[in-house]
């Protein structure tokens, strides 16, 4: 969550589980790959994830070593939780970014709006045209990048977005109709392949 008004601004980097700190990855690409798994359990109607497919999520553990100043890696390898599932409870809260305001629960009538990687091209185009942000030559924080998706107007990701979620009413007019159908057409997302 973004909090203006604390001394401290600095940007959640890490999960605690079990009283241990557990630094993670922030740049937003590696959220929408989280996104991704995520969105293939509901599709596909699992109930499990493999933990161990969110390894990358976990930076190398920095010790302090006698006698440097300098932090110097453990290892290679990541620092991961051992109790792995209340790490992708913690993931989970991290990726949804709570904020205490009601906000939209994503899904109308079980249409996807938004699909990172099929709309990543509009997305670029609207961070580009609005906040000059070039998403592939930064490493935007994924709250920051989410606090600025939301604050997007006037986007063409925005025009898509409604027209994923419109629906026909009648009685409206033959040409609004029409024209809702096509913008509708257009923006919708392709079924997802079920393997």
């Amino acid at each position: 969550m973004i909090s203006l008004h604390k001394v401290d601004r600095s940007r959640q980097d890490s999960i605690w589980v079990g009283g241990i700190e557990y630094k993670i990855h922030t740049p937003f690409p590696y959220w929408i790959a989280f996104s991704k798994k995520i969105e293939g359990l509901q599709l596909t109607g699992k109930k499990t994830i493999n933990l161990y497919e969110l390894d990358y999520l976990y930076k190398p553990e920095y010790i302090k070593r006698p006698n440097r100043s300098k932090k110097q890696p453990r290892g290679n390898k990541p620092f991961i939780p051992e109790d792995r599932k209340s790490g992708y409870k913690e993931l989970c809260k991290f990726f949804l970014n709570e904020q205490p305001l009601p906000r939209p629960a994503g899904k109308k009538d079980n249409v996807i709006g938004l699909d990172w990687l099929i709309d990543s091209e509009y997305i670029y185009a609207a961070f580009l045209q609005q906040y000059r942000i070039d998403l592939i030559k930064t490493d935007l924080h994924w709250h920051d990048f989410l606090a600025l998706f939301y604050g997007l107007t006037g986007a063409k990701i925005n025009e898509i977005i409604t027209a994923r979620y419109s629906k026909d009413t009648k009685g409206s007019m033959c040409e609004m109709r029409k024209m809702y159908e096509i913008r509708k057409k257009r923006a919708k997302l392709p079924e997802p392949e079920m393997e």
